[in-house]
């Protein structure tokens, strides 16, 4: 009789645990994957020379990759808040949450789609500035890019102000 009980008790803990783990909601947040970048070798390269002669002078090289930023929207919120990036990146918008969000800046220079959940978007911001955006589902979501073209200074973002280290010496000092 002490066997069967034992068996019974064991038996009822794995149902319970199954159960538990079968109607637990899934907390595990995916990570973006990146994919490797391959470099491709220029198209004239494998050309006969006498071809390329002829080819050189009026082919011109594809610009290169565009340079990408990612925001994800998780637990109702942008991660990162403020985000820095240069003229020509794209920034795209994961959204990682359980509900469905809608991008917009708030001069309405960018308007993005219905994300439902796993899904993305992505704009452009090729203009120098500060575009401050919301969700247009959860208008208490907000969010800014940054926009600068400052590449000869340090910049730092420091609780979303940014500034530049080179300029804030030669304001100081009052030199270049």
């Amino acid at each position: 009789m002490k066997k069967e009980v034992k068996v019974f008790f064991i038996g009822l803990v794995a149902i319970v645990l199954i159960a538990i783990v079968l109607n637990a909601p899934e907390k595990i947040v995916k990570a973006p994957i990146s994919e490797p970048v391959l470099e491709q070798p220029s198209p004239i390269e494998n050309l006969p020379e006498e071809t390329k002669e002829i080819i050189e002078d009026v082919y011109v090289e594809p610009e290169q990759q565009v340079k990408t930023a990612t925001i994800q929207i998780l637990h109702s919120r942008f991660e990162p808040k403020v985000l820095t990036v240069q003229p020509g990146t794209m920034v795209v918008w994961v959204n990682r949450d359980t509900s469905a969000h809608k991008i917009v800046t708030q001069d309405r220079t960018y308007i993005g789609k219905r994300l439902i959940p796993e899904e993305t978007d992505s704009t452009i911001f090729n203009d120098v500035g500060e575009y401050e955006y919301i969700d247009a589902t959860f208008k208490k979501m907000r969010g800014k890019i940054i926009v600068t073209d400052d590449t000869a200074g340090l910049s730092a973002i420091t609780g979303g102000v940014v500034f530049s280290i080179k300029d804030f010496f030669s304001n100081l000092f009052g030199s270049e």
